[in-house]
């Protein structure tokens, strides 16, 4: 049973380049209930899937393959998608404001925190709709 019954259905678009960190995440998720709908490796196709997929949720990984994911994060605030910082660049987040706010799980990560995370994006984002 999942210690976040929160998560169970959750619509979660997962952004990250490495293959089998990507990987672990969409198991964990998966394992919690949640509705992985795509992992997406680059900003370009993080983009398309935030449009197409509509998540409720994501999980974004601060740099793809050297590019910053400011673009993504602008638009998933846009769109009042709440998301999930997840990196290994912690100290370069504070001079982002695109990121500022959003829960941090730093690399290498670890299940209670980006289920933690998840459950205070969703929350928050949940009451920042109200």
């Amino acid at each position: 049973m999942s210690v976040y019954p929160e998560l169970h259905g959750c619509r979660v678009l997962v952004v990250e380049d490495e293959l089998l960190v990507a990987m672990a995440v969409e198991d964990l998720l998966t394992e919690e209930g949640c509705d992985v709908l795509a992992t997406a490796s680059t900003v370009s196709e993080a983009l398309k899937r935030v449009e197409a997929d509509g998540p409720a949720l994501v999980i974004l990984d601060r740099n793809l393959h050297g590019e910053r994911t400011s673009e993504v994060a602008v638009e998933l605030t846009r769109r009042q998608i709440p998301f999930v910082v997840m990196t290994g660049y912690v100290s370069g987040i504070s001079d982002d404001p695109t990121m500022v706010g959003a829960p941090l799980i730093a690399k290498p990560w670890n299940e209670a925190a980006l289920l933690s995370g998840m459950r205070q994006a969703l929350v928050e984002g949940r009451s920042a709709e109200r």
